[in-house]
């Protein structure tokens, strides 16, 4: 499983009312250089008693990547106004 600072999904719990729409957010931050694979599962419900779900796949890999400056400090010269 993911580590929690690497998937997150806001708000984590809502109710979506019916003929109504919820918008939420995954973000998805790898820690590693390597293929990740996503099985991830919505469970929906009239009722309690008949739980439906669907899936998707996800494959998505991590990157390296960092910018860096050179020099701690820049000078860009004066500013014109």
């Amino acid at each position: 499983m993911f580590p929690e600072n690497e998937i997150a999904i806001r708000p984590e719990m809502g109710v979506i009312e019916p003929l109504g729409t919820q918008e939420f957010e995954v973000s998805f931050s790898p820690t590693k250089v390597i293929q990740y694979l996503l099985k991830p599962e919505l469970k929906y419900w009239a009722n309690r008693r008949d739980v439906h779900a669907s899936h998707v796949r996800v494959i998505s890999e991590g990157l390296q990547a960092a910018i860096e400056p050179s020099s701690k400090f820049v000078d860009f010269g004066s500013l014109k106004e």
